[in-house]
């Protein structure tokens, strides 16, 4: 048994209000695809290019690190600790720090 209506004009009044919701309906969809595409294209972009001044920054940064590294200087050992390495009466070859040897 049908729940649709057995005469003419409601049953076209009930057609119209369908292509109506399915016109809508079809509109939402399109702009929920454009939507969900935008994001997908927004998270597969690169990040945009660093300014030059913190590209600068970071090279020096990295440059000064490995500076570091490299030398590796002995604060131990420096005249105000031999100083008073002196003072205690240790010379010089008493204190090392044998992590920092090559």
């Amino acid at each position: 048994m049908s729940e649709l209506p057995p005469d003419l004009l409601r049953l076209r009044t009930i057609v119209t209000y369908l292509r109506g919701e399915l016109g809508r309906a079809e509109r939402a969809l399109i702009i929920a695809v454009q939507q969900a595409a935008a994001a997908l294209a927004a998270q597969r972009r690169s990040p945009p290019e660093p300014p030059a001044w913190l590209r600068v920054a970071v090279a020096r940064a990295r440059a000064r690190e490995h500076r570091d590294k490299r030398e590796k200087k002995d604060t131990f050992l420096s005249p105000d600790h031999l100083a008073v390495y002196a003072h205690i009466g240790a010379g010089k070859g008493a204190v090392s720090v044998s992590h920092w040897r090559r």
